[in-house]
C-alpha cells in the first residue's frame, strides 16, 4: 500500500471498513459508485462513502453513524472471503519471519487455501518481489486468486495449478510454504528450488504428519529444523473489575514447522 494512500479520500473500487461508532461491528466493503449496502444498522451508500477522507462519519438511513476505515492488514486477512481455513495472523507472522520475507523476495505457497497468507506475503515482497502460489484444486485456488485481486495485490502473485510432488519449476527462491495434507510430498521440489540458506515453511493440523513431515524433511537434506505451535489470548483490561485473561483465546491452530537449506 502506497505511504501516502491514508492522506488520499476513498476511491471507487477500494476496499472500506465500515465500524459502527462503539466498535462492536464491521463490515468490509467493495465501494462500487450507485450501489448500497445493507447492515443491522441500516442501509448506506457507496457514493456516500466515495470522495470521503479515512476516520469521516457517514449516517444510514436509519441515521445510525458509521465510521469508514481503511483496513489493516490483519483486518484484510481475516475477512477475505473463505472456501478453506485460513491461516492465522499468529502463524501468519511466524512464517514470514521465519522465511525473512521482504521487498524483492521471491517466495514459494502450495497451497494457496483462501489466499489469507498470500495476501501478507504479497504486501511484504512488494514492489519488486514475487510470490508463487500453487494449489491442486482450481476451484479453490480461484477463491484465492480473488481475494488476492479485491486487495489489489495481483501484480505480485502468480498462480499455477499442480499436484503436491510436482516440481515448482523455480530455483533461488528464498522461501517455501506449504500448507497441505501430505506436506512430505513437496519436500524434494521445495529443496530444489530454494536457495542455500533458503527456509522451508509448513502449517500441519496432526502430531503424525508433523513427525513424518519431519523426518522426511530431514533425511532430505534441511538443517536448524524447529517444531512449535502459537497460542494467541487477549487480555481483558477493566476499569474496575481489574486485569485478567479473557475467557477465549485462539489456541491450537496447527503445527508450524522450519527447516533451512544448505
Amino acid at each position: 500500500m502506497d505511504e501516502s494512500i491514508h492522506s488520499q479520500p476513498f476511491a471507487a473500487g477500494e476496499r472500506v471498513l465500515l465500524k459502527d461508532a462503539g466498535g462492536r461491528r464491521s463490515y468490509l466493503v467493495e465501494l462500487i459508485a450507485g450501489r448500497t449496502f445493507h447492515t443491522h444498522d441500516g442501509v448506506i451508500k457507496h457514493d456516500a462513502v466515495i470522495g470521503r477522507s479515512e476516520g469521516e462519519a457517514v449516517e444510514t438511513h436509519l441515521r445510525k453513524t458509521l465510521i469508514a476505515l481503511r483496513p489493516t492488514l490483519v483486518q484484510r486477512m481475516m475477512k477475505v472471503k473463505r472456501k478453506t481455513q485460513i491461516i492465522y495472523p499468529k502463524d501468519a507472522a511466524r512464517i514470514a519471519l521465519e522465511l525473512s520475507v521482504g521487498p524483492g523476495s521471491r517466495v514459494v505457497e502450495m497451497g494457496s487455501g483462501s489466499g489469507s497468507l498470500t495476501t501478507l506475503l504479497a504486501t511484504l515482497v512488494r514492489p519488486s518481489g514475487r510470490v508463487y502460489s500453487f494449489d491442486r484444486s482450481a476451484e479453490f485456488q480461484a477463491v484465492a486468486r480473488e481475494n488476492i485481486e479485491r486487495a489489489s495485490l495481483g501484480d505480485w502473485v502468480t498462480f499455477s495449478i499442480l499436484e503436491a510432488g510436482g516440481s515448482f519449476a523455480l530455483r533461488d527462491v528464498d522461501g517455501v510454504v506449504l500448507d497441505l495434507p501430505e506436506p512430505w510430498l513437496a519436500v524434494k521440489p521445495a529443496f530444489d528450488s530454494l536457495r542455500p540458506g533458503g527456509v522451508l515453511a509448513s502449517i500441519i493440523p496432526n502430531a503424525e504428519q508433523l513427525k513424518r513431515l519431519y523426518l522426511d524433511a530431514e533425511e532430505s537434506g534441511f538443517v536448524e529444523l524447529c517444531a512449535m505451535e502459537i497460542l494467541e489470548r487477549k487480555i481483558l483490561v477493566r476499569r474496575q473489575e481489574g486485569v485478567r485473561p479473557a475467557d477465549r483465546m485462539v489456541g491450537f491452530t496447527g503445527y508450524l514447522f522450519f527447516g533451512q537449506r544448505f
